[in-house]
This record gives C-alpha cells, sequence and structure tokens, in this order.
C-alpha cells in the first residue's frame, strides 16, 4: 500500500512537471522543484517504520534524483556509497541499471569504452574487471561485479559478442566473488543465456495439428527443422509465410517446417494452408504461456532452425529469406554432395 502511494506522487510529480512535449522543465528549474518534492516526500514516510519499505523508498529516491537531472557524484554519495546492494527490491535494479547505463556497452561514452570492448572480446575477465575499477563508482566490489554479471548478461541477450566468451568470463567471477548473491545472479545469467545457445537442444513441447491430433517436438529428432512461431495471423504473418513457401519449395525434401501458433484457434489454423497453398505443417501449441517462457518469445514471428539432434542451429534464428537460405543450401550440398 505505502510503495503505491509513493509511486502514485512521484507519478505526479512528473505529471505536473511535464511540457506539452512531453520534456522535463530545464535541468535548473526540474532540479530545484525535486529538491522541494523531495523534501515533502521524507516528511510524508520517513515515519513509517518498516525496514521493506525504507528500502525501497531509499533506491526509488536515487531513481527519481538522477532522472531529475541531479549530478552522478550526488546521487552516489547519498545512496549508493554506503548502502550495499538491495537485491529484492526492484527499485534498486531500476536505480543501478539507470546510474551505470552504457558502462559496458561497446562504442559508449565511457572513458575505456574501446578497452573494455577489446578485453570482452577476449574473454579476458582480469583485463575488464581492471579498466572498470578505475572508475570513481565502482569502488566496491560487490558493485563492481554485480555490473560485470548484469552488463553480460544484457550483452549475451543481444548477441553482441560470442555467448562462449561471456560464458568464460561469469565462470571466472563466479571463481572470484566472496558474494552469494553474485554467484547467484552468475548463475542465473548464465543458465538463461545458455537455455537457447546454439548447440543446446530445445525445450520439448506439445502440439496440435489442425485437426485435433497431439503431438511432441522430440518426435521429429533425426530431420533439419525450421520453426516459426506466430500469435495471430495477420499480413506481416502472412508475407513471411510466402517467404517460407519459396523455401519449402527449394529444401522440403530435407528440411522439415513448421508454423505454430501460440493464439489462433484450430478452425483458424484449418483454414490458412488452403487458402494460401501454404504446405507445411500447422499447429497450435499447447501451454503456450509455458512455451513462450522457455523460447523467450519476445516478438512474433520469432524463428529456430535445429539440428537432426534438436539443436539449436541459429540464435536468433533469421527470418526466411537469403540469410537463412544460405544455411539450407549449405546442409542441401553436404546431403547432396554430387548434384
Amino acid at each position: 500500500y505505502n510503495i503505491t502511494k509513493l509511486e502514485k506522487d512521484l507519478n505526479g510529480f512528473f505529471i505536473d512537471n511535464t511540457s506539452n512535449s512531453y520534456n522535463l522543465r530545464s535541468a535548473g528549474n526540474i532540479r530545484h522543484f525535486a529538491d522541494s518534492f523531495a523534501t515533502i516526500i521524507d516528511s510524508l514516510y520517513d515515519k513509517i517504520n518498516d525496514p521493506y519499505f525504507q528500502s525501497y523508498k531509499h533506491f526509488r529516491m536515487a531513481e527519481f534524483e538522477l532522472t531529475t537531472r541531479h549530478s552522478k557524484a550526488k546521487v552516489y554519495n547519498l545512496y549508493f556509497k554506503d548502502f550495499a546492494p538491495a537485491y529484492d527490491q526492484l527499485s534498486f535494479a531500476n536505480a543501478f541499471d539507470l546510474f551505470y547505463n552504457g558502462y559496458v556497452e561497446p562504442h559508449s561514452v565511457y572513458p575505456y569504452s574501446d578497452s573494455l570492448e577489446s578485453a570482452i572480446r577476449k574473454s579476458d575477465e582480469r583485463k575488464m574487471r581492471m579498466y572498470l575499477s578505475i572508475d570513481e563508482y565502482l569502488q566496491k566490489p560487490e558493485y563492481l561485479e554485480l555490473l560485470m554479471v548484469t552488463g553480460l548478461f544484457e550483452l549475451g541477450r543481444k548477441r553482441t559478442y560470442k555467448l562462449s566468451g561471456i560464458d568464460i568470463i561469469l565462470d571466472s567471477i563466479k571463481h572470484k566473488t566472496t558474494s552469494a548473491e553474485i554467484l547467484n545472479v552468475a548463475n542465473s545469467s548464465q543458465s538463461i543465456l545458455m537455455r537457447l545457445a546454439p548447440g543446446t537442444r530445445v525445450p520439448n513441447f506439445i502440439f496440435a495439428d489442425v485437426v485435433g491430433n497431439l503431438y511432441r517436438i522430440s518426435e521429429y529428432e533425426g530431420y533439419y527443422i525450421y520453426i516459426q512461431f506466430f500469435d495471430n495471423f495477420n499480413s506481416e504473418t502472412l508475407r513471411q509465410m510466402s517467404l517460407m513457401k519459396v523455401l519449402r519449395e527449394g529444401y522440403g525434401a530435407d528440411i522439415a517446417m513448421f508454423s505454430f501458433s501460440t493464439g489462433e484457434s484450430l478452425k483458424r489454423l484449418r483454414e490458412i494452408p488452403g487458402k494460401h497453398d501454404f504446405n507445411w505443417f500447422f499447429g497450435k501449441i499447447g501451454s503456450p504461456d509455458k512455451v513462450i517462457e522457455k523460447y523467450e518469445l519476445r516478438a512474433f514471428p520469432t524463428y529456430f532452425f535445429l539440428d537432426e539432434e534438436l539443436k539449436v542451429i541459429n540464435s536468433p534464428t533469421p527470418p526466411p529469406g537469403a540469410r537463412i537460405e544460405k544455411s539450407f543450401a549449405k546442409i542441401w550440398n553436404e546431403k547432396h554432395p554430387n548434384k
């Protein structure tokens, strides 16, 4: 209740101090108003005798001051310097992410960005640690290691660097850290990043064909498989399916193709292939929420290309077009060496 009330007060501040063009007031003005507002917030909430709420409020105000254009030096000294990471607080995660935004991104404004990029590419944890530890705001070992782990995780999700190299650095951090929380975050990061990495076997799932017969994707071990996950059938899905049709005509004898929906009804799925002359497998996912989570489906359509052991070949897998056709052609040439 108190967290919700605090959030409503903070949102009200930004509504009151945002221009019609959705920009905050000038830096000097917004800081002046924010300082006065922070004093009011303290008077309203400081007497709430609940450690969890006070921890939430502490780091939420750090985010507030960063957003209202206060200096990093002030925010660090007031909210981070003498405080341990609050791993159970979303407010800490948001404030930490905002404060250290861009530190490990390649070609960022961070002074040692190029050197840091070289260290990451070489999977050199020691040099990565050395370059980051020069920063005045990374003198606390736990903050330094937390930035390394969370930054590497985001770079891995974006596939900015090879996952194998990121995995090596995370292993090194795990061996050196004295923090149980950092160890847990590093283990979780590796588990998520490597779950669908090239060479890993995909999670099994159940699906129904257009007449309701049930299958498991594991039943198709022994085939190369190109999977399209889509939600609802729309113009963009139709466009991409039209490109899949071209691939099907060229490589269908060697590569099995599937279009799995997480949202359409079986009745609707029965209509699509006949109307558009699509001659590959259409099916509906069973337990779509679990499949969306296991396959990290954040946008639709999304594609997976699997080898004969149901292991990921490309991650992320390109949509139908010239890039994925190169992979198809390589497999075709391996299967038909004399043609």
